[in-house]
């Protein structure tokens, strides 16, 4: 039967039919209408939630510079305060208690930031060029006091020479001496008694040795929050996607370890001691600590393209190994071959000299000398004897290790006869070598063959390395120098005294006041002796072009990095004045609104010798330098004046600051400056240690970067830098 049978139905289905698609056609824009609101409610949430991002990281910002500012307000007054008290009083060591603290605490502030940005994914890589070696051993010279207070030794290992040679690099500094800090701060706080080493090296990025696995980049930044915050899943446990490290053009590959002698990590938490929040009981007890620190050195380290683990030491040694590598852009070049070194004419002569690392950035070429030179080290650490040492090795230097002081008459004697022995029979090193019972003696075979155009006085030197605190001082002293008369007046080698002083055992000052003493052609080492001390020791041997210093007789007493200043440059120099009063005669302006710091400033500056204007904010330190400016071209008769007639000699400021902030004024004064020519040196001085703050400093026309607290020893270094003082 057909629907046209029943005229009367059509009408009927047609309403129904439309009833229905009218019906759908609701419902779709009402389904719509609601996805709609609920993506707009959605979008209005996530609005509001980055809003609220926005408004805590701003706050968080903010609270972080008003802390880190009191922090530094509460240094500034022990600072100021520690410099009155009586040395050595009760109230002097409440002082130093208090300065400890505040640096706790401000080290504590720093690892929760930290986790903060890693969390958000908010930590970015800064690169800059830097020097890797140098960077290595400040960051071991700044824990060897402390460390010391323990009698722990911290001791920079060279190994084989080849960081020195690809030194220049660049990267992100900051992290990766934050990385260091944090297992040198690890290690010194869990090692009672031995020592730490702190070793590092170069290697082609696809080299077989000493690789560490790294976790593919890409992955790894979209995980780096789950690795902080997991339970250790990112490990060595998740093969995928963990590659080596890919080799880019003009780079290389550094493995660091930091190794120490303390109680140890049991092998079956070594992978929970990487989490965050987590401290190994049997090690921590009794040291506080949030655990939160190699958690951040993990994630530091797999930010800059590397990974970081636990190597295994032998069973009958105690402590940690922490090894870690990163790959850096090298900006310097490769030097010359150890074989082009040994004569202009390129006869190698057969020789078998052992040289570790080929030629590096600090230690000049080995000369053709073929004269016989002699190292004896007398080194009360063990580790630093044997590092020292070792690396003489590599150099082709024979080396005398002493271990006792007791035989220290003995080793002498027989260093004598051995030097003498030469001069006669080709065999004296092989019949010292057998009765050398008390000495570890090289394997390098460094004979003199060829000695015509060689006068028999210069063919032979000793070098002696003597450690004050091998034996006691006096004695020790006099031991040394009669052995050194007797050796001058026979004429049996040239010999060449290096002291290695403690700065807190005042030895040297033993040494300078001792009228009888006759030190005047000697060396004081009164810091570590490793890295630069150790290259520019062996300088003075003439086959590296140390002849010259041989016969120094000037009457004034040599030293290397005599102090405890923070400098570490290893050059020798002459000994001079004290050196209090650096800006006797200069000029300085404070910008600062905090009052507590801005005493702290000017006190700084007053102690060194400077006058000072202080201003509280950007505005009023413009109208000040434009002022000033003004005056002078008043005087010079509309001339230009000399940089000598600036109005200051630099200017400190703060960059954050009502008004006007540091930003603002430096630029209004850089704008200010181009009318008369001139460039007023301009030191930013923040709470900031890192970050876009600091690159804004230099951005708007600073001339360098000092975190707050003020310290003065960082203030002279920096204008050290700038060629101020």
């Amino acid at each position: 039967m057909q629907l046209s049978s029943f005229p009367v139905l059509r009408p009927v289905w047609f309403f129904v039919f439309l009833l229905i698609v009218i019906l759908s056609f609701i419902c779709v824009i009402v389904r719509a209408a609601r996805r709609e609101m609920r993506l707009s409610a959605r979008l209005i949430e996530q609005m509001e939630a980055t809003r609220q991002a926005q408004n805590e990281s701003i706050a968080f910002a903010k609270a972080s510079h008003d802390i880190r500012a009191s922090l530094a307000c509460i240094s500034a007054f022990i600072e100021m305060c520690y410099h009155e008290a009586a040395p050595m009083t009760e109230l002097a060591k409440n002082l130093e208690q208090m300065d400890n603290c505040a640096k706790d605490l401000l080290g504590l502030l720093n690892s929760i930031l930290d986790k903060s940005k890693i969390e958000a994914g908010k930590m970015v890589l800064e690169e800059e060029e830097f020097d890797l070696a140098q960077l290595l051993e400040d960051v071991v010279d700044m824990f060897h006091p402390v460390a010391m207070k323990k009698n722990v030794d911290v001791v920079l290992d060279l190994f084989d020479g080849s960081m020195l040679k690809h030194s220049i690099v660049k990267g992100d500094r900051g992290k990766l001496k934050r990385i260091l800090s944090n297992l040198l701060s690890n290690a010194v706080k869990f090692t009672p008694e031995g020592h730490i080493t702190v070793r590092a090296w170069a290697q082609e990025p696809n080299s077989e040795d000493h690789t560490i696995h790294t976790t593919n980049q890409k992955a790894q930044k979209k995980r780096l929050s789950s690795w902080f915050f997991g339970k250790g899943e990112g490990w060595c446990k998740d093969d995928e996607g963990v590659n080596r490290l890919q080799r880019k053009p003009n780079s290389m590959e550094f493995v660091f370890e930091v190794n120490d002698t303390g109680k140890g990590i049991p092998k079956e938490k070594w992978n929970s001691v990487f989490e965050n929040y987590v401290q190994v009981q049997e090690t921590a007890q009794g040291e506080g600590g949030t655990g939160l620190g190699l958690g951040i050195v993990q994630s530091l380290v797999r930010l800059m393209g590397g990974d970081i683990k636990i190597v295994e030491k032998e069973i009958e040694k105690t402590g940690t190994c922490f090894r870690f590598n990163m790959l850096f852009a090298v900006s310097g070049g490769i030097l010359v071959s150890p074989h082009k070194l040994m004569n202009e004419e390129g006869a190698e002569k057969g020789s078998k000299n052992i040289f570790g690392p080929e030629a590096d950035l600090s230690l000049p070429c080995r000369s053709s000398y073929e004269g016989l030179s002699l190292a004896i080290l007398l080194i009360g650490g063990t580790e630093r004897r044997r590092v020292s040492k070792s690396y003489m090795e590599r150099l082709g230097i024979k080396v005398w290790a002493g271990r006792e002081w007791i035989k220290l008459p003995s080793i002498l004697r027989k260093a004598k006869r051995y030097l003498d022995l030469s001069c006669h029979s080709s065999s004296g090193e092989s019949d010292m070598s057998q009765n050398a019972d008390s000495l570890s003696e090289s394997a390098s075979n460094n004979s003199s063959s060829d000695q015509d155009q060689i006068q028999p006085f210069d063919s032979r030197f000793l070098l002696l390395v003597v450690d004050l605190s091998f034996g006691p001082i006096m004695e020790l002293i006099r031991v040394v120098l009669e052995f050194r008369r007797g050796i001058q007046n026979t004429n049996t080698a040239s010999c060449k005294v290096v002291w290695l002083d403690k700065p807190s055992a005042h030895y040297r000052r033993i040494l300078e006041e001792e009228p009888d003493l006759d030190l005047s052609n000697d060396v004081i080492i009164s810091r570590p002796f490793h890295g630069t001390r150790l290259i520019e020791v062996i300088k003075l041997l003439p086959e590296f072009k140390g002849s010259s210093a041989v016969r120094n007789r000037t009457g004034k007493m040599k030293k290397i990095a005599v102090g405890d200043d923070d400098s570490s440059s290893g050059s020798i120099r002459e000994e001079g004045p004290d050196e209090v009063r650096l800006l006797s005669g200069k000029k300085v302006l404070v910008v600062e609104d905090v009052l507590v710091l801005q005493r702290l400033a000017k006190w700084t500056c007053l102690s060194l010798g400077a006058s000072v204007d202080v201003c509280e904010d950007g505005d009023e330190a413009v109208s000040i330098v434009s002022s000033k400016l003004r005056e002078l071209r008043k005087l010079a008769d509309g001339a230009s004046f000399s940089s000598s007639a600036l109005p200051y000699d630099f200017i400190l400021m703060d960059c954050e600051m009502p008004i006007v902030n540091g930003y603002d004024a430096t630029r209004r004064i850089r704008q200010e400056e181009l009318e008369y020519n001139v460039r007023i040196p301009i030191i930013a001085v923040s709470a900031h240690s890192e970050g876009p703050e600091v690159k804004m400093a230099f951005e708007v026309g600073m001339d360098s970067y000092i975190q707050k607290p003020l310290e003065k020893d960082r203030l002279v270094e920096v204008l050290q830098e700038m060629n101020i003082t």
